[in-house]
């Protein structure tokens, strides 16, 4: 599913926490942005730690 991550989709990391926006993504790593209580969080992440916000749990 790495392969549908790109920039633009709503992702989230497997061990929970909020859905975040791909802004680019460099080989294995995708760097994604969130808010946090009007702060912007920007991070890298690895493809393989990531899911689609859009896919239900059993799909994973």
């Amino acid at each position: 599913m790495k392969e549908d991550i790109k920039v633009g989709v709503e992702v989230r990391l497997k061990t929970g926490g909020p859905v975040m926006v791909v802004k680019a993504v460099s080989g294995e790593m995708a760097t994604c942005e969130w808010e946090v209580v009007g702060r912007v969080c920007v991070m890298q992440f690895k493809l393989s730690n990531l899911f689609l916000a859009a896919v239900p749990e059993n799909k994973r």
